[in-house]
């Protein structure tokens, strides 16, 4: 690893900022933001880049905890987190910081191929930083969206090393029984100098097939309501930051169309999961309140959520807020709680709703009833409610998620006011 040449800045040493190579900043763009100064993200970004375990000054670029919440949810234009970025270059110093004093998630999935931290440590052949990875509670089995664990990315990396240590620790874990041994076993055969390795996999195999009827509680379980239970259910959850920047700057010139003061103009996140959502936009100035089925939803959430189980009917105290958004939700509930989950969310929306569900052929874990597009959206207009066709195109547009690009939808109740983005007019239909 290169030293931190006495504590400089990236910039002292030459190194040129966004805006300096030609890049436009957010409030150039039109947009907002999501961290209070881009540059420090950048600058975050390009140390760890240089392989400079300086935790002194990733402290100083980033702050205190609070003005950089933010950051550990955006992703730079690799699609890496500040985590993944320096788990890549084998930071062990920067990982424990970022995890221990900044709340960096060591489970979160990259928005594109769904990659952790683990991963790209693996596949970068950083022993150090996977260390610190795990000792910092990663798991050595969870599966991007290849279906790969860090095993795999071990091995495509070409590292021994990680791989030995990350199937000693599916040793220690006992095996989560989500994890094909068998199939992992059989995707590392032929592999010159892992027989090690495989050894130890196979030895994983047999004792899962001995420990197939105990009755542990894996680490994620889908509760017969659809909402899942336990924390790490983090690795499940998936964070839009260029979709949470649209609904940020819909909902300030919502809020200023209607002449309405902060805590006038609440919005509601039902099945809030990590609470990133609520969170980012309570940083941006927007009131938000996040509710989920997760019992461990206020340790998730860091205590910006509350639980709630959206699959039996109720009312919340203080009735209806302005909006309610709900994202890749209502697909996780049986088919026998959809009416029940519908009626929740409509009745909870004054103003409108931004929905989100998962279409039929979509996948995912946990998903008990997808549905297409038509039948959802004539399900919530018969709840007094009208499509906003212009709204949902920009936050389809807006969407770095694939899913996003095809599920979301929006809504207006019936009767009321358009006023969204200062007054300008949207197409908006009704369902026959």
């Amino acid at each position: 690893m290169g030293d931190y040449q006495g504590g400089r800045s990236w910039q002292a040493q030459g190194g040129r900022s966004w805006q300096a190579q030609g890049g436009r900043s957010w409030q150039a763009q039109g947009g907002r933001p999501r961290y209070e100064r881009y540059d420090d993200f950048d600058d975050a970004i390009s140390m760890m880049r240089s392989q400079q375990d300086n935790v002194a000054e990733l402290s100083k670029i980033l702050r205190t905890p609070d003005q950089c919440r933010v950051a550990m949810t955006r992703e730079s234009r690799k699609r890496r987190t500040l985590l993944m970025e320096a788990a890549k270059a084998g930071l062990p110093s920067c990982i424990k910081l970022l995890i221990q004093t900044y709340g960096a998630c060591v489970s979160h999935k990259s928005a594109e191929f769904g990659d952790t931290a683990l991963h790209h440590a693996a596949y970068a052949g950083k022993l150090e930083a996977v260390k610190m990875l795990l000792e910092n509670g990663a798991k050595a089995g969870q599966r991007n969206g290849r279906r790969e664990t860090a095993v795999h990315s071990a091995r495509a990396g070409g590292s021994e090393e990680c791989a030995k240590l990350l199937a000693e620790t599916l040793e220690k874990e006992k095996v989560e029984k989500n994890i094909d041994m068998q199939k992992l076993i059989k995707e590392l055969e032929g592999v010159v100098g892992w027989d090690e390795t495989q050894k130890i996999l196979q030895k994983c195999e047999i004792q899962q097939q001995d420990e197939a009827d105990e009755s542990d509680v894996p680490i994620v379980m889908v509760s017969p309501a659809g909402f899942w239970v336990g924390e790490g259910a983090c690795e499940e959850h998936a964070f839009d930051a260029r979709l949470c920047d649209e609904l940020i700057r819909f909902f300030k010139n919502e809020r200023d169309a209607l002449q309405m003061s902060r805590k006038e103009f609440t919005v509601i996140d039902f099945g809030c999961g990590m609470g990133n959502y609520v969170q980012t936009m309570i940083g941006s100035g927007i009131d938000m309140e996040g509710y989920d089925g997760n019992p461990s939803t206020p340790a998730l959430t860091k205590g910006h959520g509350k639980v709630q189980d959206l699959s039996v009917p109720f009312s919340l105290p203080g009735g209806r807020r302005k909006w309610v958004m709900s994202l890749e939700v209502g697909e996780h509930l049986p088919k026998k709680f959809e009416s029940i989950f519908l009626d929740n969310v409509c009745n909870h929306a004054d103003k409108g709703l931004i929905l989100s569900w998962a279409k039929p052929g979509q996948g995912g874990f946990g998903h008990f009833n997808e549905q297409p597009d038509e039948y959802i959206r004539a399900e919530v207009c018969k709840r007094g409610f009208v499509v906003d066709a212009r709204l949902e195109q920009t936050l389809r547009r807006s969407s770095s998620l694939k899913w996003f690009k095809d599920t979301i939808m929006a809504f207006r109740r019936d009767g009321q006011d358009e006023e969204a983005e200062g007054g300008n007019n949207s197409k908006r239909r009704k369902m026959e």
